[in-house]
């Protein structure tokens, strides 16, 4: 993929630049590190290029091979889309990948240029679980892009020594890749290559399962196939099982045991388990189960050779070690007397290692059988088992009468605290309250699944139009059965509407889309809000929603309309753009303004009361006097003209920025960019939203508007998209017959495709009726609302049943038509069930007791639990788990996590913390715990160690104080006090 590259000496603002355009830094952290550079040698700054490249790389901010392409004489291109190589070797089996990270999430990775015809990548890449390979694929000129965010660490291969695991050690590995291979069964997928090769132990300790997905599965061919992506290290025939024959292409073809049928070369889900068996046996003893001098012997060993271990647990019964029980079943020579499925091995290993665990029960040692006995007295006594078995063994196969392993019942686990059922839907910026309904169309979550299928919706016998054409109503008799119509009945510019609830309906636009323009915005939003506020205002559908939600829309209008200085009946569209805040502020905002008819540019300016100012870059911008005062933005054109009908309202930073560009239209990323794209001019709402930004510096706006929404939404959300895209499209004149069509877009994550997202958005969709019913009763409204409450039900049903889910050029969409006068109602009741409590009522100015401060609150008793999470969803659980526990009337203190701290020094938000578990200890301690568990460095011997990088500080004044997870060498530098707990 790359050349050798010679480098020389280069200007250190050339290679800063270099840096900067290709994505590894920005500006803020040039200087930072020109800082850090200057503290570590003595307050020297650097003079030479090399000079920086070496602390960088001794920084682990690049990488060598990085270092070498930056100071080249000529720039080396390490991006390919949305990753940037940092490093074209890598070591086996990925010699075919270079290692690259993923700029969009900093996710470290494998990547891989491949073609463009391969249904094996995408039926691969459309299932995701934790321990199983990630893949994500991306279209990148005449290629994919395929890569893979395994993070840092080696082969399982390479880790391995002669020495046995321990008992705990074997049953954990061996439960993650059993469930990661259920996954890959339930896909209809068989991995065919279950070895110690093909699994992938990071440095944080988490195993992952590799997979081939450049074809399907073949038995002995990873060793000979040129086009596989995954190289062989491993000896492929010492996990094959006995029921398979060598490939078609090996000289020998055909094993000792087996002959005849070639169909039996196809690996299957049970020769999967087979396999599975052979690695844990070579983990559990320390050698592999059966050698031999050459491949066909070793072939012919695993037909008709049974380790001593395995025979001997059977013949033992209960006495037997559990876990040479388990594997002698995973390990049945006949298929049938294998476990039915890898979750039926997971289950029975998670069985072992409770009894291990509560009986203390010591291994079979691994001096008991270093090798399968050739002994005469080991060989006589192999001979007497045969014979004692001689009724249950066929072809040398050992088949328990029983066909399960004599194991203990699945002990009862440790569960999570049952989460109240809440039904997920948000709050958009803005313009949330509007498209209320349609954010229903998918984040429906409840505490319990539901199984059973919603009712038929029967169509009525008039199926109104949905297009804004003039097309003839079609009617039909039979509702159930609707005429089929011949193309003599129906002109060439009319459409006909299916009644089939496999289909999508028609948007009221039938012409091609007219995506809204995204000029007169700074850069780089990461959510947007684009109103018509003229037409909403006027319309009769717009009043009743102002109506229903005043005066809370009525007072978000107003200080937006103030904002812009005109008045909200001659904004022709409004677009809002919002950004990741500067200092204190958490979001920022700027916003676009298409007026109705053009005005002079001198009134607007007197209203503003700002004056014409010079930018850095020499362009001009208007604003006020005060420091912290709005800035405002004019075409050029259009102030030579003096006649405004286009201008943009933001900070003096960010107009500054739009200014730099000259208002033209930013790029958007690739995942938002094709949302984006399917909107149109003449649509009455869109609201494109980041996933990651709604959970992070934008998740105050789901606190204000709907916090029983933000754990549910975050699940799905987080987990399955990359950003979505909110419509709505109200009618233009006012009748009951009207109908307000609304629509959501989902772009999904890498590895996941835009039909099994659809699916999913299709199921949570049927749970609806469910959690509406169990919110009736269980939930107490307050007074003021229990009419609408007792009618949500039906409401929500209502909605449900006539939702249509599918796929539109690859992205789950979800769209419905609903009658103009029900939109209000059913989006209050959304909102208002959205803060109500499930058992409770809903009262932010209650207060049982005194307000707490930040301190108190951290010494205050508290309870958590999960299993695992990553840091970032880690600390969201603590702030859900606090806000539960804190008196009526206190809020959750501001818990963030400096990710650029953390970044500096190779720690990422990704971390994952495992069986944390902490039961009435004060917040203090649990965050303590929380970051230790969290530190990347193992050795560390406490939070007061040095070698404890990540920790916690207080910072702000007493009216502003904040918790901040940050690192103890950015402490140092920003001056933070630090706590207690982690002074030396």
């Amino acid at each position: 993929m790359f050349v050798t590259i010679i480098t020389m000496a280069i200007e250190l603002n050339e290679f800063w630049s270099r840096l900067v355009q290709a994505g590894v830094l920005d500006a803020r952290r040039c200087k930072l590190l020109t800082q850090q550079y200057q503290e570590a040698s003595g307050g020297n700054s650097p003079s030479q290029a090399d000079e920086i490249a070496r602390f960088l790389v001794k920084k682990k901010v690049i990488t060598p091979f990085q270092s070498d392409a930056f100071l080249a004489p000529q720039p080396v291109e390490l991006r390919l889309g949305p990753y940037l190589i940092r490093d074209p070797k890598t070591a086996a089996p990925f010699g075919r990948f270079a290692q690259a990270v993923r700029t969009t999430d900093g996710a470290i990775g494998i990547l891989l240029r491949a073609g463009i015809e391969n249904p094996w990548l995408e039926k691969h890449a459309a299932i995701d679980a934790p321990n199983l390979q990630p893949l994500a694929a991306d279209i990148i000129g005449d290629y994919q892009a395929v890569f893979s965010a395994i993070g840092e660490g080696k082969v399982l291969s390479r880790r391995l020594s002669d020495q046995a695991w321990s008992t705990q050690s074997v049953v954990s590995l061996g439960i993650k890749l059993a469930s990661a291979l259920s996954v890959m069964h339930d896909a209809d997928i068989v991995h065919g290559a279950v070895r110690a090769d093909r699994v992938w132990i990071r440095d944080d300790g988490e195993a992952i399962l590799l997979r081939e997905p450049s074809g399907p599965a073949l038995a002995m061919s990873q060793a000979s196939l040129a086009n596989d992506w995954l190289e062989t290290i491993d000896d492929p025939s010492l996990y094959i099982a006995p029921e398979l024959l060598l490939s078609p292409g090996n000289d020998s073809g055909k094993s000792s045991a087996n002959s005849g049928n070639t169909d039996q070369s196809i690996p299957t889900r049970s020769s999967d388990l087979y396999s599975l068996g052979c690695l844990l046996f070579r983990l559990a003893s320390g050698r592999y189960p059966v050698v031999g001098r050459t491949t066909e012997q070793t072939l012919g060993l695993h037909a008709t050779e049974i380790p001593i271990e395995l025979s001997t647990a059977i013949e033992q019964g209960e006495k037997g070690a559990p876990l040479y029980r388990v594997l002698a079943y995973a390990m049945a020579k006949s298929p049938e007397a294998r476990f039915a499925d890898a979750s039926q091995l997971a289950t029975a290993l998670k069985a072992v290692g409770t009894e291990v665990g509560r009986n203390k029960r010591s291994e079979v040692p691994a001096t008991a059988a270093q090798a399968t006995s050739r002994s005469p007295e080991a060989t006589a006594s192999k001979e007497k088992r045969k014979e004692k078995k001689q009724a249950s063994t066929k072809s040398g196969n050992v088949e328990p009468e029983n066909p399960q392993p004599t194991v203990p019942p699945q002990p009862m686990m440790r569960s999570r605290r049952k989460r109240k059922s809440r039904a997920p839907w948000v709050l958009g910026g803005l313009a949330g309250v509007v498209v209320l309904q349609i954010i229903a169309l998918s984040l429906m979550d409840p505490t319990q699944p539901v199984v059973r299928r919603r009712a038929e919706f029967v169509p009525p016998a008039v199926i109104p139009r949905v297009s804004n054409r003039a097309v003839r109503e079609s009617v039909v008799s039979d509702a159930t059965k609707p005429k089929q119509a011949s193309s003599s009945t129906i002109e060439s510019d009319e459409y006909q509407l299916v009644q089939d609830q496999r289909l999508l309906y028609a948007p009221p636009s039938q012409t091609a889309a007219n995506p809204i323009t995204l000029d007169l915005l700074p850069p780089g939003p990461a959510m947007v809000v684009s109103v018509r506020l003229a037409d909403l205002q006027k319309s009769t559908f717009g009043q009743s929603m102002l109506d229903a939600f005043s005066p809370d829309l009525q007072s978000i209008i107003d200080s937006m309309v103030k904002r812009m200085g005109v008045s909200a009946d001659t904004v022709s569209r409004a677009t809002a753009a919002f950004y990741s805040g500067r200092g204190s502020d958490p979001i920022e905002v700027a916003v676009s303004v298409t007026l109705e008819q053009p005005q002079p540019m001198q009134s607007l300016l007197k209203v503003w009361d700002v004056s014409a100012a010079r930018t850095r870059e020499g362009q001009t911008i208007y604003v006020g006097d005060e420091p912290n005062s709005d800035a405002y933005y004019l075409p050029l054109d259009q102030a030579k003209e003096k006649l405004i009908d286009r201008f943009a309202v933001g900070s003096i930073d960010s107009i500054s920025e739009l200014a730099s560009i000259d208002g033209e239209p930013i790029p958007l990323p690739r995942s938002l960019k094709s949302l984006w794209d399917a909107t149109d001019q003449d649509t009455d709402v869109c609201v494109l939203v980041s996933s990651n930004f709604l959970f992070a510096d934008g998740r105050s706006l789901l606190q204000q508007s709907m916090p029983q929404a933000i754990d549910p939404l975050r699940r799905l959300l987080v987990s399955h998209t990359s950003a979505f895209l909110l419509v709505a499209d109200s009618p233009t004149q006012s009748s009951d017959t009207q109908q307000v069509y609304s629509e959501i877009r989902f772009s999904a994550l890498g590895g996941i495709t835009g039909a099994s997202l659809a699916r999913l958005v299709g199921d949570r969709i049927e749970q609806w009726p469910e959690w509406a019913d169990q919110f009736s009763a269980a939930a107490r409204p307050d007074k003021s609302w229990q009419p609408l409450a007792r009618r949500l039900p039906a409401m929500v049903k209502f909605v449900a049943n006539r939702i249509r889910v599918g796929v539109d050029d690859r992205t789950a969409v979800a769209n419905v038509y609903l009658p103009a006068i029900a939109v209000p109602q059913i989006s209050l009741g959304t909102v208002l069930a959205m803060n109500t409590p499930v058992g409770g009522i809903a009262d932010a100015d209650k207060v049982d007791g005194e307000l707490l401060t930040v301190d108190q609150i951290l010494d205050r008793p508290m309870s958590v639990s999960f299993g695992q999470e990553s840091l970032e969803f880690a600390i969201d659980a603590i702030k859900d788990s606090l806000g539960q526990q804190l008196p009526s009337g206190n809020k959750v203190p501001t818990i963030q996590i400096i990710g650029g701290d953390l970044q500096l020094m190779g720690i990422t938000q990704n971390q994952q913390i495992r069986d944390f578990a902490k039961q009435d200890l004060p917040l203090r301690q649990v965050l303590t715990d929380l970051v230790v568990a969290a530190n990347p460095d193992k050795s560390a011997t406490g939070p007061a160690d040095e070698k404890q990088s990540l920790i916690w500080v207080v910072t702000g004044a007493s009216d502003d104080r904040q918790i901040l997870v940050t690192t103890r060498q950015a402490a140092q530098t920003k001056e933070y006090a630090l706590p207690p707990e982690f002074q030396p």
